[in-house]
Parts: structure tokens; sequence; C-alpha cells
């Protein structure tokens, strides 16, 4: 009896504790945030491309800030291979948060794009973005944030 007590208790401490790790609590959106990390891949029958690594060293650099109105900011900047800065771009969106899915959507004049929020707590977001296309094409990427 000890035995089975013992093996329900600690499965319910994994479970509880791998469902902290996927966090999230939606009004910590509400920030400023700087990607961290990014890493995902590109595939198609011609091949696959991946990426790992801290922004500047991919070439990147991203900052998001949500606004409690629902508007926000983005700022994207592409740095060349000695880590000067080539392109600078400040775009305006509009987002909302799917609390069934865990769906962010972002809005632009120009295009909408959805994530999954996989963690977003008072200091950290992670970000997917998948996709997978009946012609073999898939492209998955993953966005570490920060609060800055």
């Amino acid at each position: 009896m000890k035995k089975v007590l013992l093996i329900a208790i600690s499965s319910l401490l994994m479970v509880a504790c791998s469902k902290d790790d996927n966090k999230v609590e939606k009004d910590a959106l509400v920030n400023t945030w700087e990607l961290t990390y990014n890493e995902g891949f590109e595939a198609d029958d011609e091949g696959r491309e991946e990426w790992s690594g801290a922004p500047k060293e991919l070439g990147i650099g991203e900052t998001y800030t949500f606004k409690a109105d629902g508007t926000g900011t983005e700022v994207y900047v592409e740095y060349d291979q000695s880590g000067n800065e080539i392109h600078n771009s400040t775009n305006n969106f509009r987002w909302s948060f799917n609390d069934n899915n865990n769906t962010l959507s972002l809005k632009y004049s120009y295009d909408t794009e959805e994530y999954t929020v996989e963690k977003l707590t008072s200091s950290e977001m992670i970000l997917v973005q998948h996709e997978k296309e009946n012609n073999g094409y898939e492209y998955f990427d993953k966005y570490t944030f920060r609060k800055k």
C-alpha cells in the first residue's frame, strides 16, 4: 500500500512540475520583450536548413512591446557578419490572445502572424510557429524572449 501511495504522489509531482515549465500567465504579456534565443528549421523537397543560437549570432534582433489596449510595436534589426547593424524597421500591430489554445495573433497592416504561446511568465516568453503543408514543406521556429 505504501508503494502505491508513493507512486501516486510521485506521479502527481511530475505532472505538477511539467505544468509549471509551460506556464502561461496572460497578464504578463503586456510588457517589452527582447529576443534572447531562436531555433528552428525550414524543410522541403530540396533539403533542410536549421538554425539555433543567440539572435545577434544569427544576424537578427527583435523586440516586441505589447500594450494593454491591444496594440504593440515590433523593432526588427538585421546585422552583418561583423555584428554591424545593416537594417532596422519598426512595425505596429494589433494583438489578441486566445485563452482556449494559448494562441497569440499579431495583426500587422500587411499580414497576420500566429504563435502558440509555450511559456509566458513575468520574466520569460516562448513563442512557437509551426507550419506543415501537404507538399512536403515544413517550417518550425521557436523564439525565447526575456522581459526587457
